[in-house]
């Protein structure tokens, strides 16, 4: 199944096809750090940006993405209008 781009269901985007998109993850939380890497097995180009340098370290030390595919979140505006997909993953802080 092909598609030219998304399709929205119930306010929530299913995508059907990567090969050749470039998909820009904002969070190097572990799910945005696992989509990344399916992402890139279905052929995507990958870019995963966040703000914290531990995060980005430990994507780059255990070789789960090369260095070119990883940026500090202040470097976001640089890739303005790059990404055809861009998935923003967030850590759920815990209620006290």
């Amino acid at each position: 199944m092909s598609w030219s781009c998304y399709e929205k269901v119930n306010g929530t985007c299913r995508i059907t096809q990567f090969g050749g998109k470039k998909v820009g993850i904002i969070g190097a939380v572990c799910s945005g750090i696992m989509f990344s890497m399916y992402a890139k097995h279905l052929l995507a180009e990958v870019h995963i940006f966040n703000r914290g340098e531990m995060r980005r370290n430990f994507v780059l030390d255990r070789k789960l993405l090369e260095e070119y595919e990883v940026s500090a979140l202040t470097e976001v505006e640089n890739y303005r209008n790059i990404f055809e997909i861009v998935m923003l993953v967030v850590l759920k802080q815990q209620s006290e």
